[in-house]
């Protein structure tokens, strides 16, 4: 490779890890990759999915060649506001508890921006936690510490962070359905949250009500071992 492209395909590379990209935050990622191909004179679309289709031409169009890549990267959606103002998450894609203690991260916020933080063992010091070294690193036993003055669950709230899950999953499972695909809906209960399956109903019943401009409920919240789900289909014309 010339050194001028491979400097170019460095530069560039920086630039989109740059961009925050977790799944369901791809889209500036993408209309980076977008806009950098169309400058060097290459048809470059976004698909429905989000995705970037780009045409790099070629002699053969019966013998051609199709190379694929990721523009979105491990991340993380908060879980739960602990009463302290740390926050528990939970893993987008294989993003792993072990890999992410120590890191530093931001936190998207309902308002314009991100807030940084750190991932680290709940029980961060080693002076006084005997059990650090052989604590299981997992998502129930690392949490976020943001780079904010917060002592409560109502500060962060402040600061335009709530749990994600919810929030995140209708804003995607709303443009899947405009875009005409049908879509799953699922919560997992642990442990003791055997007993509370009503919450999880309910929970789901007030996702498909706040879908019905775009979709209609095709199956009711069923029970399958310790999973709950529906299934929405998109509406005609929509």
């Amino acid at each position: 490779m010339q050194e001028k492209y491979a400097q170019l395909a460095l530069e560039n590379t920086v630039r989109l890890l740059g961009i925050d990209s977790p799944s369901g935050y791809t889209e500036n990622a993408a209309k980076y990759v977008q806009e950098q191909f169309a400058q060097m004179g290459y048809d470059a679309k976004i698909t429905r999915k989000g995705g970037v289709l780009i045409d790099l031409g070629g002699e053969d169009a019966q013998d051609a060649l199709l190379l694929e890549a990721h523009t979105d990267t491990l991340g993380g959606m908060v879980a739960q506001i602990k009463g302290n103002g740390r926050l528990r998450i939970t893993n987008v894609g294989g993003m792993n508890a072990n890999n992410a203690e120590a890191e530093n991260v931001r936190v998207i916020t309902k308002f314009s921006g991100a807030i940084d933080g750190t991932v680290q063992l709940c029980d961060a010091s080693v002076h006084v936690n005997g059990n650090y070294s052989t604590t299981p690193r997992t998502f129930d036993t690392v949490e976020v510490v943001l780079d904010e003055d917060v002592r409560s669950a109502e500060d962060v709230r402040k600061l335009g962070i709530d749990v994600g899950d919810f929030n995140t999953k209708l804003k995607n499972a709303q443009k899947f359905l405009s875009d005409g695909n049908r879509v799953k809906v699922s919560v997992r209960f642990r442990g003791r949250e055997m007993a509370h399956t009503d919450i999880g109903r309910d929970l789901l019943n007030k996702f498909a009500d706040l879908c019905t401009e775009v979709a209609t409920l095709d199956k009711a919240a069923k029970l399958e071992g310790r999973n709950m789900s529906i299934f929405l289909s998109p509406k005609a014309g929509k």
